[in-house]
C-alpha cells in the first residue's frame, strides 16, 4: 500500500490546528442555539418567534443559492494553485465577483417577494434585516480561507 504520510512537523501542526478549528466552529454552531432559542422564545413569544425563524430560513435559502456551490469547487482550487499568487488571486476575485452579482439578484427577488407576497408584505424591514445574514455569508471568503489552509483565521 502506497499512503501518503505528513513528513514535516509544520505541516502535522498546520493539520491539527484546521481540524481543532473546525470542530471548534462545529460545536459553536451547535451549542450557541441550545443557548439562545429558548432564551428567543421566551422573550418574543411563539408567533414572532416563528416569523424570526421563517425570515431566517428564506435567508438560508438565499445563501445556499448565492454560494453556487464555491464553498467547494473554490477551496479546492485554490488549495491547488497553493504556489501561485497570482492565479490565486484572480480565482479569488472571479468568484467574489460572481458571489456579489448573484447577491444583487438574490435581493432583487426579496424586494419582489416583499412587494407581492403577504407573509412578506407584513413585516418587511424583518425580511430585510435577515437578509443582512445573506450578505455576511456570501462576503465572507471562508471557501478561500479553508483553500489556503488557515481555518483559523474563520474564528477570529
Amino acid at each position: 500500500m502506497n499512503k501518503t504520510r505528513i513528513k514535516n512537523k509544520a505541516q502535522k501542526k498546520l493539520l491539527i490546528e484546521n481540524i481543532v478549528s473546525l470542530s471548534l466552529l462545529q460545536w459553536v454552531n451547535y451549542i450557541v442555539p441550545l443557548i439562545l432559542i429558548p432564551f428567543l422564545v421566551r422573550s418574543l413569544g411563539i408567533e414572532l418567534f416563528g416569523l424570526v425563524m421563517f425570515a431566517q430560513s428564506v435567508s438560508t435559502i438565499f445563501i445556499i443559492f448565492s454560494d453556487l456551490g464555491f464553498s467547494i469547487t473554490g477551496t479546492r482550487k485554490i488549495s491547488i494553485l497553493a504556489a501561485d499568487k497570482k492565479q490565486i488571486s484572480e480565482t479569488f476575485w472571479n468568484i467574489t465577483i460572481i458571489k456579489v452579482a448573484t447577491l444583487i439578484l438574490l435581493f432583487g427577488a426579496l424586494l419582489v417577494l416583499i412587494a407581492f407576497v403577504p407573509k412578506f408584505t407584513k413585516e418587511p424591514l424583518l425580511f430585510i434585516f435577515s437578509f443582512g445574514v445573506t450578505i455576511g455569508s456570501t462576503v465572507f471568503p471562508s471557501w478561500f480561507f479553508q483553500g489556503i489552509q488557515k481555518m483559523k483565521t474563520i474564528q477570529l
